[in-house]
């Protein structure tokens, strides 16, 4: 007999989002968010929330250069470490735009 397969995400991996009931609270120190949570993926094509912030790590299977790219409707700002803003952009009707960072040096022995 086969024994029943139970699939579960592994918070260890994946994306740590804090999400907001109301849009002020994303600008006061992240001060009036409704929770936590992990989700495997960035991509979302609808949420519950009015305004989300996400943190997550990467490290590159290879050393090189390598230019990071954002889908988005509506406004975001990609930080990098804790202070240096990569991207800031707002996109343009109700269709996604996709902004690009300028090329990174990134090394395969580290995470970002």
């Amino acid at each position: 007999t086969a024994e029943p397969l139970v699939c579960e995400l592994e918070t260890m991996k994946g994306v740590r989002r804090k999400y907001y009931d109301r849009l002020p609270g994303l600008f006061r120190n992240h001060s009036d968010s409704a929770g936590y949570d992990v989700v495997p993926y960035i991509n979302q094509f609808q949420s519950p929330y009015d305004a989300a912030h996400f943190e997550a790590y990467l490290r590159p299977k290879f050393a090189g250069n390598y230019s990071l790219s954002i889908e988005v409707v509506g406004s975001f700002v990609f930080t990098w470490g804790r202070s240096e803003i990569l991207l800031a952009g707002r996109s343009q009707g109700l269709f996604p735009e996709l902004f690009n960072t300028s090329d990174l040096d990134l090394s395969s022995d580290q995470f970002y």
